[in-house]
């Protein structure tokens, strides 16, 4: 029997929870780690703040058979893969472990999420605020280069795509899980496999949304390896944000 949850439902499970099961805060303090309520499944959320605005969440759960409604809600920038488990949002792309998503910000119409008990769901999401693709990618003139345009919409419907998820996108999403350092390190590894991962997706939406107008070009692409590889090259002394732009 499915679990239909409302969003406001949904909340206060996640409220109760916190109080019964108090969230936990890693030693080296990067992360804090939730536990999924019982009522829903059995697992937990490890999420982190990488940078103001920049935000990943890693998820190992078992869900029973649930049905969330999602409120029509302005939504920042968002790349998520599953390694297993299914997440079907109807009319929003398929989530599974071929098929990752990425969705741009503006605003996010109302949709139930549904979630099949048939595999645990691991994974990673991560949010972004417009505001940081501008600060990290934009030209010379303060405009986003016409292929990252799709993913910031403003006050308009976001925009959605489905690329594929490939052999590297899954080892990348392992290596984030999987991180083996502590503290300033591993915020600054995660900074860099988050940069990598947008990468390879992004690149993804290219090759394979033939609806889009226009094609990711390699210098976009190029300008978000560079900034993950100033990250990577800086593990113990970390750039600015200035320097990142730059």
């Amino acid at each position: 029997m499915t679990l239909e949850l409302t969003a406001q439902a949904e909340a206060e499970l996640w409220r109760e929870t916190e109080q019964q099961y108090p969230p936990v805060t890693s030693l080296d303090r990067v992360e804090t780690i939730y536990t999924v309520p019982p009522l829903m499944g059995s697992g937990m959320r490890r999420d982190s703040e990488l940078y103001p605005g920049l935000e990943l969440s890693i998820y190992h759960q078992t869900l029973h058979d649930v049905r969330a409604q999602v409120l029509q809600n302005p939504h920042p920038v968002q790349f998520m893969v599953h390694l297993s488990g299914v997440s079907d949002s109807g009319n929003l792309p398929w989530i599974d472990a071929e098929q990752g998503y990425v969705g741009g910000s503006g605003i996010q119409q109302s949709h139930a999420v549904f979630m099949p008990q048939s595999q645990p769901q691991i994974g990673v999401s991560i949010h972004m605020e417009p505001e940081l693709l501008y600060r990290f990618f934009a030209e010379p003139s303060g405009e986003l280069p016409l292929e990252l345009q799709p993913l910031v919409q403003g006050e308009d419907w976001q925009r959605t795509f489905s690329p594929k998820t490939t052999a590297g996108i899954r080892t990348v999403v392992q290596q984030i899980i999987e991180c083996p350092f502590v503290g300033t390190v591993k915020r600054m590894y995660w900074q860099s496999k988050v940069m990598e991962l947008m990468t390879l997706q992004i690149a993804g939406i290219g090759v394979e949304e033939p609806s889009i107008e226009r094609c990711f070009k390699p210098q976009t692409i190029e300008r978000i390896r560079f900034a993950a590889e100033i990250l990577r090259s800086h593990l113990e002394e970390p750039p600015s944000q200035l320097e990142l732009a730059q």
